[in-house]
């Protein structure tokens, strides 16, 4: 149902106010703009931030590609996805931009160099939900210490292993059918509610997307 939020003044003080501890921040358009950095012409890729993005499987290549092409778009200077091999030729159709690189196992060696150089990783688009792929993400959310953006396959992954960590600054994706399945329960409840219980589960992540 359509919700309207209404303020009310009923006598708080600006210090009683400033001293509160909050459990939730209520963002609109104007917050979330003013902490997107301004551009400036003369920066380089590399001071517009590098994001790694571990995703896609053979024969799903959509889900890696908009995500990817997403954070190019978004003003990432720079983007490498991390797939696994026979996906070659699918991807041969990406942005030039986007630098694309195999990862045939599960040892997190080969992304070492380029994780100590980024400052977020993005795992789960179109990962599928193979033993292997389920190795990867378990290797990559226990062994990686830059904030994640945990999507699609990689909360499938995070819902059947409830005791694994999460980085801290995390960032979850869950759509309202991958929500329920994190909280382990079939009945609906407020997505407010879901992302504060699920927010104490996993104290260093937080969830933004809970619409259907």
């Amino acid at each position: 149902f359509p919700v309207t939020i209404v303020f009310l003044d009923f006598g708080l003080s600006s210090k009683d106010t400033e001293e509160v501890n909050p459990v939730a921040y209520l963002l609109d358009g104007e917050k979330v703009l003013s902490q997107i950095p301004p551009l400036k012409r003369s920066r380089h890729k590399y001071e517009a931030g590098y994001v790694i993005s571990v995703a896609g499987s053979p024969g799903m290549p959509g889900a890696a590609l908009l995500s990817s092409y997403a954070a190019l778009r978004s003003g990432a200077g720079l983007v490498r996805l991390f797939h696994p091999p026979g996906m070659q030729a699918e991807l041969s159709h990406a942005p030039y931009e986007l630098i694309r690189e195999v990862w045939e196992s599960t040892d997190i060696k080969p992304l070492e160099k380029e994780l100590s150089r980024a400052q977020v990783v993005l795992i789960g688009p179109g990962l599928g939900r193979s033993k292997f792929a389920e190795k990867r993400v378990k290797k990559l959310l226990s062994r990686v210490e830059l904030p994640c953006v945990i999507d699609a396959d990689a909360l499938f992954f995070l819902a059947q292993n409830p005791s694994w960590t999460i980085p801290k600054g995390s960032v979850l994706t869950p759509h309202r059918a991958e929500m329920t399945r994190l909280l382990s329960r079939e009945e609906k409840r407020d997505s407010f509610e879901q992302s504060c219980r699920l927010s104490i589960r996993w104290r260093e992540g937080s969830f933004p997307n809970t619409a259907p």
